[in-house]
């Protein structure tokens, strides 16, 4: 192989040490990503959280430049979900360096772009192969839903700390927006943090919508996979028949058959 098709190889494979070494490596720099935004509310304007989160940055652009010189189709590559997101998630390092501006305003939406590095960990969820072994296609929609929950609340709790904490005297940190978050996602609502600006208001509305709708369709695949197996019907296509299943339920093919010995 080329070294170009050994990056890309590496990038994208579980079975070898070096490409499980290679993935590890990518969901702790997420980790630690993530860990910084959460940090910094507890202590803004920290010289060596800043000088962490920049070096790490660093590593996560360098990353995003490696995955795209070993893309087949660069442009392709381009326009891939996780690539976008990637591209987010360097983009309030590169404002920062090249446009120092110290408005509210770029700072807000500074903050809320970093959110999109949690987003990364969908990257991980995209195969069986999880790390060091394969899982369960039932075990993967299990891990889906726990992670889509957990970036449901991160997610939810960092728009509604950058747009609320300048303002709102009981949202100081990430973690009373966190707290805000699960309650109103649960609709337990005890009512003592609320936000007070429009913008507030409006996150709050959307979090609330989208918790609706992303849960219980993530619920429900996780539902659906019971009983069922992960066999195709070379015919029609359709997946997750019955386990005791030997015909397609859709188009009646011959999918699977017990044989008695």
């Amino acid at each position: 192989m080329t070294y170009r098709e050994k990056v890309q190889f590496y990038f994208n494979d579980h079975t070898t040490r070096t490409g499980r070494m290679v993935e590890l490596s990518t969901f702790v720099l997420n980790l630690i990503l993530c860990a910084l935004f959460v940090f910094e509310s507890y202590f803004p304007e920290n010289y060596y959280i800043s000088k962490v989160d920049t070096l790490f940055t660093i590593a996560l652009i360098f990353e995003f430049l490696l995955r795209l010189y070993g893309a087949p189709n660069r442009k392709k590559h381009l326009l891939q979900f996780c690539t976008i997101i990637d591209i987010f998630s360097i983009l309030p390092t590169l404002i920062r360096w090249f446009f120092p501006v110290a408005s509210v305003g770029l700072l807000t939406s500074l903050r809320i772009l970093r959110l999109f590095r949690v987003l990364r960990f969908l990257r991980f969820l995209e195969t069986k192969h999880f790390f060091f072994g394969t899982v369960a296609e039932q075990t993967l929609r299990i891990a889906r839903l726990i992670v889509t929950v957990g970036m449901l609340f991160f997610v939810s709790a960092g728009v509604v700390y950058s747009v609320e904490a300048p303002f709102n005297g009981n949202m100081n940190t990430f973690g009373d927006a966190f707290y805000f978050a699960v309650m109103t996602l649960t609709t337990v609502g005890f009512g003592d943090i609320s936000p007070i600006t429009e913008a507030g208001r409006m996150v709050t509305i959307l979090m609330v919508l989208a918790g609706v709708v992303i849960i219980p369709w993530q619920a429900g695949m996780v539902i659906h996979g019971y009983g069922k197996n992960d066999i195709i019907c070379p015919n029609c296509g359709l997946r997750y028949h019955e386990r005791d299943a030997s015909h397609c339920r859709s188009c009646g093919s011959i999918i699977f058959q017990l044989e008695e010995s």
